[in-house]
């Protein structure tokens, strides 16, 4: 009796299970359009291939990374003009180079600069004895005629050519450490917050006395030079410093001429002002400049407007051998056209 109970019991759970496939199938025949079922007798139902463009839209993850096309490299600048085209690198010439062109001198150390072995023998190199004896020459005389104004005598002794190398070193010394806006007396200052080193070299009083008798020429024919000359103060110490420039070193094929304006707020006749520089008040310099080392080459000071082209000039006539000039509006002329091999300046219509 247990037995035909189990059977119906198992037999009633399949034939539920049968009504419910039953009623799947015909849910999912149902979703069947019409127009695709009703005349066809034997539906089969074929693998046909539609390409993923046409029917959806692929996944971005799934398409292969392509490669980007690396940029041209451009071997140059693009000019102010947006067309003209500036090269980095030199172009290479076929045939043989102009005898105009071809470098006939070694740039670099020439003369006493190449037995120099230290930074003290370079300097003095520039600065030589000859500069330094003048120097004590004209400071002793300026001091001969101070010593009636101080009661003590060791206050007013002469100086040396070793003094004189000191005070030029704490100058040197002093625009390094930036120390143009400081005071003299916390310079000097002992309790740790100055510098050790002027305190060492000598004393604040003694500096302060030789830079009030620092002098660069003779006084007692000071007044007839400067009719002729407003640079007369300074002009044989500057004559021989640009000098030893020129031999010392010698350029390379690259080099400018341009101004500088060399900050000074002291009394002088010439004396100028310029807005757009940094410093603004000065003594403007024309420099001739190697481009590739910033080398000082030759210097000449501006002290009339006329003077401008005439210092020019004197840059020029000594470096005639050089190729290459770079310069600016003010100081590209038709006759320096004439006189050199290329120029890279701007000349104005008029």
């Amino acid at each position: 009796m247990d037995y035909d109970a189990e059977m119906r019991r198992i037999q009633k759970m399949l034939d539920e299970i049968e009504v419910s496939s039953s009623e799947d199938e015909e849910s999912v025949g149902g979703d069947v359009p019409a127009s695709d079922c009703e005349g066809e007798e034997d539906y089969q139902e074929k693998d046909v291939h539609v390409p993923d463009s046409d029917c959806y839209e692929s996944d971005p993850d799934d398409i292969p990374d392509q490669p980007q096309k690396k940029k041209p490299k451009i071997d140059g600048w693009k000019g102010k003009d947006k067309t003209t085209r500036w090269k980095k690198n030199v172009p290479k010439l076929q045939g043989r180079t102009r005898s105009s062109n071809v470098i006939k001198f070694t740039p670099g150390l020439k003369g006493p600069a190449l037995n120099a072995n230290s930074p003290a023998d370079f300097w003095g190199d520039f600065i030589t004895l000859e500069i330094i004896g003048l120097l004590v020459k004209h400071t002793n005389s300026m001091i001969a005629m101070q010593k009636g104004k101080y009661a003590q005598p060791y206050r007013t002794k002469d100086t040396d050519v070793i003094e004189m190398k000191a005070l030029i070193g704490l100058l040197m010394l002093g625009g390094t450490y930036h120390a143009s806006r400081l005071h003299l007396a916390d310079i000097w200052k002992a309790d740790g917050t100055g510098i050790e080193v002027f305190r060492l070299t000598m004393s604040l009083d003694r500096f302060c006395f030789l830079l009030c008798c620092l002098r660069f020429d003779d006084k007692a024919t000071r007044e007839e030079r400067k009719r002729v000359d407003k640079l007369a103060p300074v002009r044989q110490i500057f004559e021989m410093f640009v000098e030893n420039c020129k031999k010392n070193y010698t350029s390379s094929e690259f080099v400018t001429i341009d101004e500088m304006l060399l900050a000074f707020r002291g009394h002088c006749p010439f004396r100028q002002y310029i807005p757009r520089k940094p410093a603004k008040y000065g003594i403007k310099i024309h420099a001739l400049c190697d481009a590739k080392t910033f080398y000082v080459c030759n210097m000449e000071i501006q002290y009339i407007p006329e003077h401008s082209q005439m210092g020019h000039s004197r840059l020029t006539s000594s470096t005639i051998h050089h190729r290459l000039w770079s310069q600016d509006l003010f100081l590209t002329s038709l006759g320096l056209l004439e006189m050199q091999h290329l120029i890279i300046g701007i000349l104005a219509i008029h």
